[in-house]
């Protein structure tokens, strides 16, 4: 949506690319000026995700014509605008201009498109009221440079006993991340990415295998992976609490997030309203519109039905598509340092989608993981290198990526936990 408290309307044509992709039509049409509602902030109650989250309340609600109503917010210097649908609205049953003015992606044309946009959509129940939080600084770009593995095949045993998958051949080493990201044909230059799109199965925290203050987060998104890279991504977080019991419990929250190449942003925006629940099966969308330079981000609970989707204007500075990924992360901690790897045994990657567009007038160009050439496995070691685990100077796989399988939509792979507690 907009940041002058009008609602943008899109343009709704097919976008059909060569894998039969149909994605978020980005051409703004036209603008509708929508009527404040008379109360200037709603309160809700507030229950910080995690310790030193800040709490935003919408500063004014504007009704739309279609009956919804927009939550306006805030956030650091920026204004969001959340559209909300009235009572009984579907996505299956919306028109398509109700679709735009609610934040959902297009009806595609395409029947393999079609099937797999009635799959994604068929159980979802609401859209809930925002309630907005930003978390202490984390899931950033801060991670150590990449390193290219001098050679595939490699196996370890990491801690607590776990054995990781063999690496991939052509793996890059990370201290935080773990999963794939592929890179643009013909460079970013030419054709940055600007779509990405998985579904996974919420990973469930393992009792007793966690180390106090240990955490996870599962996440698609478009840059970041190279230095002074910017990076808008969304996704979930898995935080373990250790009780004085000796047992874990996990709180687990939905939130997006977009960063400059310097890391500066506005930090996670967690959206508490949408309740993920361990073995949840998740859709998360990040897609950056170059006609008007905004950012569509969308959090999707199948097993619930609740989504929480908006456009997020002026994220120019934000916006790099030399990389798309799909990562299981150790997010860095607010003091600089990585906190333990919660044990998440292994998450799934279905369907895992990218984009680019070739020009402004040509469709947009589709690929599942599976069929593209230039994608890269990412494994998670316990300082950012090769692995070495010995008696001496150990360097512990955290997470390693399986290999990508299947065919177009029915394509995946799955992260594995490897050693956590360093």
């Amino acid at each position: 949506m907009s940041a002058l408290g009008s609602v943008k309307r899109w343009k709704l044509a097919s976008v059909i690319g060569a894998s039969g992709f149909a994605g978020v039509a980005g051409v703004s049409q036209s603008l509708e000026k929508a009527s404040p509602v008379p109360s200037t902030s709603v309160v809700m109650a507030a229950v910080a995700p995690v310790p030193g989250a800040r709490h935003y309340v919408s500063r004014n609600i504007k009704s739309l014509p279609g009956g919804g109503k927009l939550y306006v917010y805030d956030v650091n210097g920026m204004t969001l605008e959340y559209p909300v649908p009235p009572k009984g609205f579907h996505p299956l049953s919306a028109s398509a201009e109700q679709l735009a003015e609610y934040g959902f992606p297009p009806r595609p044309t395409d029947p393999a498109a079609l099937a797999e946009w009635k799959s994604t959509w068929s159980a979802y129940r609401t859209t809930p009221v925002p309630d907005l939080w930003t978390v202490p600084p984390g899931h950033g770009i801060g991670g150590q440079p990449m390193q290219r593995a001098s050679s595939g095949g490699i196996t370890s045993s990491g801690g607590v006993g776990v054995t990781v998958e063999p690496i991939p051949s052509g793996a890059q080493y990370t201290s935080n991340w773990s999963g794939y990201y592929a890179v643009p044909p013909y460079g970013a230059t030419r054709y940055p990415f600007d779509f990405v799109q998985g579904t996974f199965m919420q990973p469930a925290g393992t009792s007793g295998l966690s180390c106090p203050g240990a955490e996870e987060a599962q996440w698609a998104g478009l840059g970041g992976e190279m230095n002074n890279s910017g990076l808008l991504q969304a996704g979930t977080n898995m935080d373990a609490v250790n009780h004085s019991n000796d047992t874990t419990t996990y709180n687990y929250t939905a939130w997006y997030e977009y960063l400059q190449g310097n890391g500066k942003g506005p930090n996670e925006i967690v959206l508490s309203k949408v309740k993920v629940h361990a073995l949840d099966s998740i859709q998360v969308t990040v897609q950056y519109q170059k006609s008007s330079k905004s950012a569509f981000f969308a959090v999707i609970d199948q097993s619930d039905g609740q989504a929480q989707s908006l456009d997020v204007p002026n994220m120019a500075p934000y916006f790099a598509g030399n990389t798309a990924e799909f990562v299981s992360e150790r997010p860095l901690g607010p003091k600089g340092y990585y906190p333990p790897l919660a044990n998440f045994g292994s998450a799934t990657w279905l369907s895992p989608l990218i984009a680019y567009w070739k020009n402004n007038s040509t469709p947009m160009v589709g690929h599942y993981l599976p069929h593209y050439k230039n994608n890269v496995p990412l494994v998670m070691t316990q300082n950012g290198g090769p692995p070495n685990v010995g008696p001496t100077n150990p360097n512990l796989v955290l997470a390693v990526p399986g290999q990508v399988s299947g065919n177009s939509a029915s394509s995946l792979f799955t992260d594995y936990f490897g050693a956590a507690c360093q």
